[in-house]
């Protein structure tokens, strides 16, 4: 099942810049020094493979809300993530959310924001689903405050639970702070469409 899984991550990362969706998770900004982390951001790391194939390439992100005192509050098991063990909504230094990933990145919201504003006619055509289906239910995006995203992964400490498609790590940290649970990542798996048969 690993395996599986993480060839279809392999998969996703290498053909992720094709796809049109785009989330505020696929607009990041990388962090030289720590100082620069503010309370309420939405953080994340790269986490790496491990075996000499694939040294050095990115398996997956792992994200987490910022608390302003050198601790994180992410969705993990307090060992690797999502792997064994319990995964709920937990507090953990900063130096054990980064793990040995070499580099931080905080997720640039405003940057987003200036996607949505400037999408072409073709971009917004190819949004449209997502954006009609994300109305139906009610979904919007509301930029919580620092505070409030704090307070909102803060309210979730001790919940657990664990969903590749529908629960994980960036669901969370993007929940907290704009009240709605989307993946880049999965968004890109999911978006592998396959040609029709006679195509």
């Amino acid at each position: 099942m690993l395996k599986i899984l993480i060839r279809i991550l392999l998969i996703a990362k290498t053909l992720g810049d094709f796809f049109p969706y785009k989330t505020p998770s696929d607009f990041k900004l990388t962090i030289s020094d720590w100082h620069q982390l503010k309370p309420g951001d939405v953080i994340g790391v790269h986490r790496k493979f491990k075996n000499k194939l694939l040294r050095g390439k990115t398996m997956y992100d792992h994200y987490g809300i910022y608390t302003g005192d050198l601790n994180v509050i992410h969705l993990s098991n307090g060992r690797n993530d999502f792997l064994g063990g319990k995964v709920c909504v937990r507090q953990d230094p900063f130096c054990q959310f980064k793990g040995e990933s070499s580099e931080v990145f905080v997720v640039d919201f405003d940057r987003f924001n200036e996607y949505l504003k400037n999408l072409s006619p073709k971009e917004k055509s190819q949004r449209l689903p997502h954006e009609v289906i994300r109305k139906i239910l009610g979904r919007n995006y509301h930029p919580y405050s620092p505070e409030e995203t704090l307070n909102r992964a803060k309210s979730k400490m001790g919940k657990e639970g664990y969903n590749l498609f529908f629960h994980n790590c960036e669901h969370f940290a993007l929940w907290c702070k704009t009240g709605i649970c989307e993946s880049s990542q999965i968004a890109r798996i999911l978006e592998i469409k396959l040609p029709a048969s006679g195509d």
